[in-house]
C-alpha cells in the first residue's frame, strides 16, 4: 500500500514516518521542510506547499491512503502566522478533501481537541458541543473538519491531544517535554495555575492510532488520548521522578478540558505510553540541554522564519 504522508517531516511525522515503514508501506513524505529535519532516507521525500493543489494531485493520484498531518500547529503559532493559517489550516485541507473525493482515496485527517472549550467539569465525548471561535487554531481545525465529512464520508478525522514524547524534529513548547527539560537541567518546573485539566497522548501512540485507523478503515471522528490529567498532576510525576521542586506563578492558562477516549478503544486500541516513557526517552538525547532554542517552539521558529522573510 502507498502512504502520501502530507507534513510528514514534523514533530508527528518524525516518528509517524518510520512506523508506517516499520508496518511494510511506501511511504511519501510531502513537507515545506520549515524545520531542519534530515529527510528520511530510504523514502520519497518532496518538497512543496500544500497550498499548491497541483502539486499534490498528481501525487494524491498515485497513492492509496492519504495522511493530512501537515498544519500550523498550536495558538501561539497561529497568532504568529495569523495572515497564513486560514490557508494552510483550512483551505488547504478542503481542496485536498475535494481531491480525494474525485480519486476516491482514503484520507487521515489529524485535528484537535483544543476547540472542545475552556469548561473543565464533564468529560467530553465526539458528539459534545464545542467552542472553536475561542482559538483562531481551534477555528481553522474545526471548519477543517466540517468540509472534509462533507467531500470524505470515509474519512478518519483523529482528534489528537496535546501530545509528549520524543521526535526526530523535537518540540519543547508543549508542556510534558518542556517540564522534562526543565527538571534534567535541574530547574524548577514552572507551573501556571495547575488545577485545569487537559487530555494527553504520547507520540508514538498517536502514530500507532494513525497506523489503526488506516488498518481499521476507520470513519468519523475520534477523540486520542492516553488520560486526562490536571496541570499540577504533571509536573507532580516528573518532579518526583526527576528529583527538583515546582514553582507556582501567579499565571493561568485558561484552557481546562477532559475528553472520553471510549469511541476509539472500542476499535480495538488502547494507548501504551506513558509520561514516565517521555521522561526515559527524552533524557537520552542531547536536545534538553538547549530546549530554549528557537528551533523547538512552533512560535518562535515560525517568527524567526517570518522576520527572515522565509514564510
Amino acid at each position: 500500500m502507498k502512504i502520501l504522508c502530507i507534513g510528514g517531516a514534523g514533530y508527528l511525522g518524525g516518528v509517524l514516518v518510520p512506523a508506517l515503514t516499520k508496518e511494510g508501506y511506501d511511504v511519501t513524505v510531502f513537507d515545506m521542510y520549515y524545520f531542519p529535519t534530515e529527510p528520511y532516507l530510504g523514502h520519497v521525500n518532496m518538497t512543496g506547499n500544500i497550498v499548491n493543489s497541483l502539486a499534490l494531485e498528481g501525487e494524491i493520484k498515485t497513492h492509496d491512503v492519504i495522511v493530512l498531518i501537515a498544519a500550523i500547529v498550536g495558538e501561539p503559532a497561529c497568532q504568529v502566522l495569523s495572515k497564513e493559517v486560514q490557508a494552510i489550516n483550512y483551505a488547504a485541507p478542503t481542496k485536498i478533501s475535494e481531491l480525494c473525493k474525485k480519486y476516491r482515496k482514503k484520507l487521515v485527517f489529524t485535528s484537535t481537541c483544543f476547540f472542545y472549550g475552556f469548561d473543565g467539569t464533564k468529560v467530553l465525548t465526539e458528539k459534545s458541543p464545542v467552542q472553536p471561535k475561542k482559538s483562531l487554531y481551534g477555528l481553522t481545525k474545526y471548519n477543517a473538519e466540517k468540509k472534509i465529512r462533507l467531500n470524505c464520508p470515509n474519512a478518519a478525522i483523529l482528534r489528537f491531544s496535546t501530545l509528549f514524547g520524543e521526535s526526530c524534529r523535537m518540540r519543547y513548547d508543549l508542556v510534558v517535554n518542556r517540564f522534562i527539560a526543565q527538571a534534567l537541567n535541574k530547574e524548577n518546573l514552572t507551573l501556571h495555575g495547575g488545577n485545569q485539566w487537559r487530555p494527553f497522548l504520547h507520540i508514538k501512540d498517536a502514530a500507532r492510532a494513525i497506523i489503526h485507523a488506516i488498518q481499521k478503515d476507520l470513519r468519523g471522528e475520534y477523540n486520542v488520548l492516553y488520560a486526562n490529567y490536571q496541570i499540577k498532576t504533571v509536573a507532580e510525576i516528573i518532579a518526583a521522578s526527576l528529583n527538583v521542586k515546582i514553582k507556582h506563578t501567579g499565571t493561568k492558562d485558561t484552557r481546562n478540558y477532559l475528553v472520553s477516549p471510549d469511541k476509539l478503544h472500542k476499535t480495538g486500541f488502547t494507548p501504551t505510553y506513558s509520561i514516565l516513557d517521555a521522561v526515559d526517552e527524552i533524557q537520552k538525547t542531547k536536545t534538553w540541554k538547549n530546549y530554549e532554542n528557537p528551533i523547538y517552539s512552533n512560535e518562535k521558529w515560525y517568527a524567526k522564519l517570518k522576520k527572515e522573510g522565509k514564510i
